[in-house]
């Protein structure tokens, strides 16, 4: 449908250039002028529509990565639209005035100027169309897949600190706390959780071993249990 549209706008461009034979530069002027319709029509598109920040009353994700051009984008609406209703009738003037502007280019024929206003109303209105739908569409999964990528990051650093202290603690490293140990393992997800008591369940088995003669057939099952874990909390 966007491309028909948009075709349907540059057939439009080509029979009107086609015809205009006093206006040679119809054709590229009406061109770059659809482009540049478009791209402002897009633009405010893009601003309008920019998923805003949740105010924590639902459960649903926050867009923290995306917090400055959020703002800017509440910003900026704001005033366009206050803009607009204040000076709407200079806004029609100066509209007035980009199409005598551009009106020359495409002949002094009576439908140069409204050839040149359906012109800028098509593609401005098709570019902020187009832009809303797309941001409303993909904006929210970019920002929300942003967002879920930095909190996952955030818990993989977690649950290295307790893997690594976890260790450390183990093998009798100085100045290991247990408080810091502990809020460690707290902070960290269930799965890292699972790894530190196979960590500590293995140096229980090794142990055991160790001081039980009778019991040496589990010393090897409890020396790799511990590698194991120990080398996963190793970054790679």
């Amino acid at each position: 449908m966007v491309a028909a549209a948009a075709v349907i706008g540059l057939v439009g461009i080509i029979l009107y250039s086609g015809s205009a034979k006093e206006a040679p530069l119809a054709l590229p002027v009406g061109t770059m002028l659809a482009s540049a319709a478009s791209l402002s029509g897009g633009l405010l598109g893009f601003v309008f529509a920019i998923p805003r920040l949740n105010d924590g009353k639902s459960d649903t994700s926050t867009f923290t990565a995306n917090s400055n051009l959020v703002q800017v984008s509440d910003w900026l609406t704001k005033i366009l639209v206050g803009v607009s209703l204040i000076q709407f009738r200079q806004i029609l003037t100066e509209v007035e005035n980009f199409v005598s502007y551009v009106r020359p280019a495409f002949g002094n024929t009576p439908a140069a100027g409204p050839f040149t206003i359906t012109l800028l109303l098509y593609f401005s209105i098709g570019g902020f169309i187009v832009a809303y739908m797309a941001t409303q569409i993909y904006a929210r999964e970019l920002f929300q897949g942003s967002d879920v990528a930095a909190s996952d990051a955030a818990q993989a650093r977690h649950d290295q600190v307790a893997l690594q202290l976890t260790a450390d603690q183990l093998t009798g490293k100085p100045n290991v706390q247990p408080d810091q140990v502990k809020g460690a393992i707290a902070a960290a997800s269930p799965a890292a959780q699972l790894r530190v008591f196979v960590a500590v369940q293995s140096h229980e088995m090794a142990q055991t071993a160790a001081a039980d003669p009778t019991r040496k057939a589990i010393q090897s099952i409890a020396e790799a249990l511990a590698e194991g874990s120990i080398r996963s909390s190793k970054p790679d």
